[in-house]
């Protein structure tokens, strides 16, 4: 998807063709110019969730979206009891993959995640890959009703592994 110089070191984003699920190890190739780097072994994981995130000051923030597709912020927080979208990657086999590079259209995934709000289970409703795009999970959870108002902090469990915490805005 991209090739970037990020803080003085190149970096390739890809997509993991979804062939590998399953598999112990995959083999990673690089050609430039028509010049092929030697193969490397990278583990294949069966999750590794990630939540996108963005930082304001010292403060990281998911890339939670309300039903109507506004950013939660603190601006705009959630409200206990709303369906909120959260957006990440890592987890894992879906119901019908599409094709490698092709754009998902709400398929589900094969396991569904925990996900803890200020440590607290929150009900998915949802959890599968996000509509019109490549490799984007969304996972539609209810905001527990008895949170405080506040920063809460969002993770996101999957096949023995957590993601990353991020804060939600909740009032």
């Amino acid at each position: 998807f991209a090739v970037d110089n990020v803080n003085g070191q190149q970096q390739i984003n890809v997509q993991a063709p979804w062939e590998i699920a399953g598999k112990p190890i995959a083999s990673v190739v690089v050609a430039s110019d028509g010049v092929a780097s030697p193969a490397i072994s990278v583990p294949v994981l069966a999750a590794q969730p990630g939540i996108f995130y963005y930082s304001v000051g010292d403060e990281t923030f998911g890339a939670i979206l309300h039903a109507n597709f506004q950013l939660v912020d603190t601006a705009h927080p959630a409200k206990t009891g709303e369906i909120v979208l959260v957006y990440c990657t890592g987890l894992g086999p879906v119901s019908s993959p599409p094709a490698d590079g092709a754009a998902g259209n709400g398929q589900e995934t094969s396991i569904t995640p925990t996900v803890t709000i200020s440590g607290a289970k929150a009900v998915v409703s949802f959890s599968g890959l996000a509509p019109s795009f490549v490799g984007l999970y969304q996972i539609n959870v209810e905001v527990p009703t008895d949170l405080s108002a506040g920063n809460q902090p969002v993770v996101v469990t999957l096949a023995g592994a957590s993601s990353n915490s991020v804060l939600l805005p909740v009032q």
